[in-house]
Formats: structure tokens, C-alpha cells, sequence
């Protein structure tokens, strides 16, 4: 992701997203598709980074695998400091661990936008997630 590019971030789902889907609706239409199976897949639609970056889309972020992955990194780094500043032997082969430590921002969050529907196409057996009309 690009670091300079500035994200929306949606502060509150309510309002603005009420026509979207909510778990009611989604046991609606499960109800109305009793034939999908119970190992069909749900598919996301994808869409393009323009709806994001030009158009507006905001994203919800939560910390994720990869920003979780960097923290313990950084964790292990400050460890390796540590270790060297006591003269204690290296665990790790590099010249400086202070180089190794990531800044934890939103970039290296995990995006999710609100889903606008759900269908079901008539040549498979599987789940859609749209996320537009």
C-alpha cells in the first residue's frame, strides 16, 4: 500500500450503511436459498483501489495477521537490542536490529468495507457478497 495515500476511515457503520447487509438479511436470504449447500463458498466481489481512493470509499481497520506479524517483529528486535546492550551473544545475523523495527501504522491494518448485498447465481452453487449496487 501506498504510505502516502491518506485513508477514510469509517468511524461509525450506522446511518449511511443501513441499506446494506445485516445478519438479518443474510438469514433472509439463506432462508429463500435453501439449496446452497453447506460447503458452498461466499465469494467477494472485487472492486477496484479508485473506489477507495478517489471516490471515497471508508474502510473499517482492524489489526490483523500482518500487523500483529510486525509487532512481534518489532517485539523480537527490541529483545535483540536488548541482548547486545547487555553483551549477551546475537540470536539474530544482522548489523543493526534497530534498522528492523517497522512503525506499527494503519497501513499495515486489514481494510473491510460493509457489503451492499447478497446473490445467487443460477450456474453454481455458491454464495456472492456484493459490494455495490
Amino acid at each position: 500500500m501506498d504510505t502516502n495515500k491518506k485513508i477514510n476511515v469509517i468511524k461509525d457503520l450506522k446511518g449511511k450503511y443501513e441499506y446494506y447487509l445485516t445478519i438479518g438479511k443474510l438469514k433472509k436470504f439463506l432462508e429463500e436459498h435453501p439449496e446452497l449447500p453447506d460447503d458452498a463458498l461466499v465469494l467477494t466481489q472485487r472492486v477496484e483501489d479508485v473506489y477507495y481512493e478517489k471516490n471515497g470509499w471508508g474502510v473499517v481497520l482492524k489489526e490483523g495477521e500482518h500487523y500483529h506479524n510486525v509487532k512481534t517483529y518489532n517485539v523480537r528486535m527490541e529483545e535483540e537490542i536488548r541482548r547486545r546492550k547487555n553483551g549477551e551473544h546475537p540470536k539474530y545475523d544482522m548489523e543493526d536490529p534497530s534498522k528492523h523495527i517497522q512503525e506499527l501504522t494503519d497501513d499495515l491494518k486489514d481494510q473491510y468495507h460493509p457489503a451492499f448485498c447478497c446473490l445467487k447465481y443460477k450456474d453454481d452453487d455458491n454464495l456472492y457478497l456484493d459490494l455495490h449496487y
